[in-house]
Protein backbone atom coordinates (compact mmCIF):
# COMPACT_ATOMS: atom_id res chain seq x y z
CA UNK A 1 0.00 0.00 0.00
CA UNK A 2 2.87 2.33 0.90
CA UNK A 3 4.40 1.76 -2.52
CA UNK A 4 1.01 2.60 -4.27
CA UNK A 5 1.20 -1.28 -6.37
CA UNK A 6 -1.95 -0.66 -8.02
CA UNK A 7 -1.44 2.44 -9.06
CA UNK A 8 2.32 2.44 -10.53
CA UNK A 9 1.56 1.76 -14.15
CA UNK A 10 -0.70 4.43 -14.12
CA UNK A 11 1.37 7.07 -12.35
CA UNK A 12 4.26 5.93 -14.63
CA UNK A 13 2.31 6.62 -17.68
CA UNK A 14 1.30 9.72 -16.30
CA UNK A 15 4.73 11.08 -15.63
CA UNK A 16 5.84 10.26 -18.92
CA UNK A 17 2.64 12.10 -20.80
CA UNK A 18 2.73 15.14 -18.49
CA UNK A 19 6.57 15.45 -19.52
CA UNK A 20 6.15 15.18 -23.28
CA UNK A 21 3.17 17.65 -22.60
CA UNK A 22 5.39 20.08 -21.23
CA UNK A 23 7.70 19.96 -23.73
CA UNK A 24 5.63 20.44 -26.35
CA UNK A 25 4.20 23.72 -24.66
CA UNK A 26 7.74 24.81 -24.05
CA UNK A 27 7.75 24.33 -28.01
CA UNK A 28 4.79 25.87 -28.62
CA UNK A 29 5.77 29.23 -26.88
CA UNK A 30 8.22 29.76 -28.79
CA UNK A 31 6.37 29.81 -32.17
CA UNK A 32 6.25 33.76 -33.92
CA UNK A 33 6.20 33.68 -37.34
CA UNK A 34 3.76 31.39 -39.69
CA UNK A 35 7.45 29.46 -40.60
CA UNK A 36 7.93 28.75 -36.97
CA UNK A 37 4.17 27.34 -36.94
CA UNK A 38 4.98 24.83 -39.72
CA UNK A 39 7.98 23.27 -38.57
CA UNK A 40 6.48 22.93 -35.14
CA UNK A 41 2.95 21.39 -36.58
CA UNK A 42 4.46 19.30 -40.03
CA UNK A 43 6.07 16.74 -37.46
CA UNK A 44 3.33 16.11 -35.43
CA UNK A 45 0.75 15.56 -37.94
CA UNK A 46 3.00 12.99 -39.86
CA UNK A 47 3.54 11.14 -36.33
CA UNK A 48 -0.42 11.63 -35.73
CA UNK A 49 -1.01 9.73 -39.41
CA UNK A 50 1.27 7.51 -38.64
CA UNK A 51 -0.02 6.29 -35.69
CA UNK A 52 -3.25 5.49 -37.36
CA UNK A 53 -1.72 3.97 -40.04
CA UNK A 54 -3.76 3.40 -43.52
CA UNK A 55 -6.64 4.13 -44.02
CA UNK A 56 -8.83 1.94 -46.42
CA UNK A 57 -9.12 2.17 -50.11
CA UNK A 58 -11.85 4.42 -51.07
CA UNK A 59 -15.19 2.10 -52.47
CA UNK A 60 -18.25 2.79 -53.48
CA UNK A 61 -20.65 4.81 -50.89
CA UNK A 62 -23.89 3.17 -52.08
CA UNK A 63 -25.46 6.03 -50.76
CA UNK A 64 -29.35 5.76 -50.31
CA UNK A 65 -31.87 7.88 -49.37
CA UNK A 66 -34.50 6.02 -47.07
CA UNK A 67 -36.86 8.86 -46.01
CA UNK A 68 -37.24 12.83 -47.36
CA UNK A 69 -39.10 15.69 -44.99
CA UNK A 70 -40.21 18.87 -46.41
CA UNK A 71 -39.89 22.01 -43.62
CA UNK A 72 -40.08 25.10 -43.52
CA UNK A 73 -36.83 26.57 -46.24
CA UNK A 74 -35.42 23.23 -45.67
CA UNK A 75 -35.80 19.65 -46.73
CA UNK A 76 -34.14 16.70 -44.85
CA UNK A 77 -32.92 13.44 -46.41
CA UNK A 78 -32.71 10.08 -44.05
CA UNK A 79 -29.69 8.30 -45.54
CA UNK A 80 -26.98 5.99 -45.18
CA UNK A 81 -23.58 5.33 -46.74
CA UNK A 82 -21.03 2.74 -47.10
CA UNK A 83 -17.43 4.15 -45.59
CA UNK A 84 -16.27 0.75 -46.20
CA UNK A 85 -17.85 -2.48 -48.05
CA UNK A 86 -20.19 -3.89 -45.62
CA UNK A 87 -20.27 -0.75 -42.76
CA UNK A 88 -23.21 1.62 -43.21
CA UNK A 89 -23.43 4.95 -41.61
CA UNK A 90 -26.28 6.56 -41.20
CA UNK A 91 -26.92 10.56 -41.47
CA UNK A 92 -29.59 13.62 -41.73
CA UNK A 93 -28.73 15.76 -44.83
CA UNK A 94 -30.00 18.82 -44.66
CA UNK A 95 -30.44 21.19 -47.61
CA UNK A 96 -32.19 24.38 -48.73
CA UNK A 97 -35.72 23.85 -50.13
CA UNK A 98 -34.21 25.17 -53.18
CA UNK A 99 -30.56 24.50 -53.72
CA UNK A 100 -28.14 26.82 -54.80
CA UNK A 101 -25.13 26.46 -57.53
CA UNK A 102 -22.49 26.07 -54.97
CA UNK A 103 -23.10 25.80 -51.24
CA UNK A 104 -21.02 25.25 -47.97
CA UNK A 105 -21.22 21.85 -46.98
CA UNK A 106 -20.77 21.19 -43.10
CA UNK A 107 -20.54 17.68 -41.25
CA UNK A 108 -21.46 17.68 -37.46
CA UNK A 109 -20.06 15.48 -35.04
CA UNK A 110 -21.96 14.13 -32.10
CA UNK A 111 -20.90 13.84 -28.74
CA UNK A 112 -20.84 11.02 -26.61
CA UNK A 113 -24.05 11.49 -24.68
CA UNK A 114 -26.55 11.24 -27.96
CA UNK A 115 -26.50 10.22 -31.30
CA UNK A 116 -27.49 12.48 -34.00
CA UNK A 117 -30.77 13.17 -33.33
CA UNK A 118 -29.44 15.71 -30.40
CA UNK A 119 -32.02 18.42 -30.63
CA UNK A 120 -29.33 21.25 -30.53
CA UNK A 121 -27.85 19.43 -33.50
CA UNK A 122 -30.57 19.16 -35.83
CA UNK A 123 -31.61 22.91 -34.66
CA UNK A 124 -27.71 23.44 -36.36
CA UNK A 125 -28.88 21.05 -39.46
CA UNK A 126 -32.39 23.20 -39.52
CA UNK A 127 -30.81 27.05 -39.26
CA UNK A 128 -27.96 26.60 -41.64
CA UNK A 129 -29.83 24.74 -44.55
CA UNK A 130 -32.56 27.45 -44.49
CA UNK A 131 -29.36 29.88 -45.01
CA UNK A 132 -28.01 27.50 -48.11
CA UNK A 133 -25.68 25.62 -46.82
CA UNK A 134 -25.98 21.35 -47.00
CA UNK A 135 -25.77 19.92 -43.44
CA UNK A 136 -24.83 16.26 -42.71
CA UNK A 137 -25.48 14.81 -39.51
CA UNK A 138 -23.88 11.43 -38.57
CA UNK A 139 -24.20 8.71 -36.71
CA UNK A 140 -20.93 7.33 -35.26
CA UNK A 141 -19.70 3.63 -34.65
CA UNK A 142 -21.84 2.35 -32.09
CA UNK A 143 -24.90 5.39 -31.73
CA UNK A 144 -28.48 6.06 -32.89
CA UNK A 145 -29.08 2.92 -35.89
CA UNK A 146 -25.69 1.98 -35.23
CA UNK A 147 -26.31 0.75 -31.67
CA UNK A 148 -24.04 -2.07 -30.65
CA UNK A 149 -24.81 -2.75 -26.93
CA UNK A 150 -28.12 -1.74 -25.21
CA UNK A 151 -30.72 0.58 -26.38
CA UNK A 152 -30.59 2.25 -22.63
CA UNK A 153 -30.10 6.03 -22.11
CA UNK A 154 -26.62 7.06 -23.15
CA UNK A 155 -25.30 3.45 -23.56
CA UNK A 156 -23.40 4.55 -26.78
CA UNK A 157 -20.32 4.93 -23.98
CA UNK A 158 -20.42 0.90 -23.79
CA UNK A 159 -20.03 0.98 -27.39
CA UNK A 160 -17.53 3.00 -27.88
CA UNK A 161 -15.67 1.63 -25.10
CA UNK A 162 -15.98 -2.37 -26.44
CA UNK A 163 -15.49 -1.30 -30.09
CA UNK A 164 -12.14 0.42 -29.32
CA UNK A 165 -11.15 -2.51 -27.46
CA UNK A 166 -11.85 -4.91 -30.33
CA UNK A 167 -10.43 -3.00 -32.51
CA UNK A 168 -6.95 -2.62 -30.43
CA UNK A 169 -6.99 -6.50 -30.09
CA UNK A 170 -6.72 -6.51 -34.09
CA UNK A 171 -4.49 -3.95 -35.11
CA UNK A 172 -6.77 -0.82 -35.18
CA UNK A 173 -8.15 1.57 -33.14
CA UNK A 174 -11.50 2.93 -32.81
CA UNK A 175 -10.34 6.46 -34.12
CA UNK A 176 -9.10 5.34 -36.88
CA UNK A 177 -12.65 4.43 -37.64
CA UNK A 178 -14.38 7.23 -36.84
CA UNK A 179 -12.16 9.56 -38.57
CA UNK A 180 -12.89 7.32 -42.03
CA UNK A 181 -16.59 7.67 -41.50
CA UNK A 182 -16.22 11.06 -41.25
CA UNK A 183 -13.62 11.25 -44.40
CA UNK A 184 -16.56 9.62 -46.20
CA UNK A 185 -18.89 12.00 -45.38
CA UNK A 186 -16.95 14.58 -46.74
CA UNK A 187 -16.87 12.28 -50.24
CA UNK A 188 -20.11 12.23 -49.71
CA UNK A 189 -21.08 15.98 -49.98
CA UNK A 190 -18.19 16.82 -52.43
CA UNK A 191 -19.90 14.52 -54.70
CA UNK A 192 -22.70 16.93 -54.76
CA UNK A 193 -22.73 19.18 -57.36
CA UNK A 194 -24.27 21.98 -55.54
CA UNK A 195 -21.23 21.84 -53.04
CA UNK A 196 -18.74 24.26 -53.18
CA UNK A 197 -15.05 21.47 -52.43
CA UNK A 198 -13.52 25.02 -51.15
CA UNK A 199 -16.01 25.30 -48.14
CA UNK A 200 -16.10 22.53 -46.23
CA UNK A 201 -16.77 22.96 -42.41
CA UNK A 202 -16.08 20.29 -39.52
CA UNK A 203 -17.70 20.64 -36.32
CA UNK A 204 -16.87 18.13 -33.57
CA UNK A 205 -19.62 18.43 -30.84
CA UNK A 206 -18.32 18.32 -27.06
CA UNK A 207 -16.91 15.10 -25.38
CA UNK A 208 -16.62 12.28 -28.23
CA UNK A 209 -16.89 14.69 -31.35
CA UNK A 210 -14.46 17.12 -31.21
CA UNK A 211 -11.36 14.77 -31.15
CA UNK A 212 -12.91 13.07 -34.15
CA UNK A 213 -13.36 16.63 -35.69
CA UNK A 214 -9.62 17.89 -34.73
CA UNK A 215 -7.96 14.54 -36.24
CA UNK A 216 -9.94 14.59 -39.36
CA UNK A 217 -9.39 18.46 -40.24
CA UNK A 218 -5.44 17.87 -39.56
CA UNK A 219 -5.36 14.99 -41.89
CA UNK A 220 -8.18 15.69 -44.83
CA UNK A 221 -6.99 19.22 -46.31
CA UNK A 222 -10.43 19.38 -47.78
CA UNK A 223 -11.56 20.93 -44.71
CA UNK A 224 -11.62 24.33 -44.66
CA UNK A 225 -12.28 24.88 -40.71
CA UNK A 226 -12.75 22.62 -38.15
CA UNK A 227 -14.48 23.56 -34.87
CA UNK A 228 -12.91 21.05 -32.45
CA UNK A 229 -15.60 21.84 -29.98
CA UNK A 230 -14.67 19.93 -26.33
CA UNK A 231 -14.86 20.48 -22.67
CA UNK A 232 -11.81 19.63 -21.43
CA UNK A 233 -7.96 19.59 -22.75
CA UNK A 234 -4.44 17.18 -22.19
CA UNK A 235 -2.12 19.95 -21.17
CA UNK A 236 -0.41 19.91 -17.63
CA UNK A 237 -2.84 21.88 -15.07
CA UNK A 238 -0.82 24.41 -13.17
CA UNK A 239 -0.08 23.49 -9.28
CA UNK A 240 1.35 20.16 -8.95
CA UNK A 241 0.74 19.26 -13.01
CA UNK A 242 -2.40 17.84 -12.50
CA UNK A 243 -4.93 17.59 -15.64
CA UNK A 244 -7.18 20.33 -15.53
Amino acid sequence: KEMNLTGMVRQQLRTRVLKVLEAERRDRDQVRTRAEWERFRDPRIRALAASLGTFPQRTSLSARVTKEFEGHGYRRQDLAYQSRPGIWVTGNLYLPTQSGKSMPGIVIIHSLHRPRWQAELQDMGILWSRLGCAVLIMDQIGYGERLETYPWNREGYHSRYLTGMQLSLVGESLMKWMVWDVMRGVDLLTARPDVNREQIVLLGSVAGGGDPAAVTAALDQRIATVVPFNFGEATPGKGGGKWP
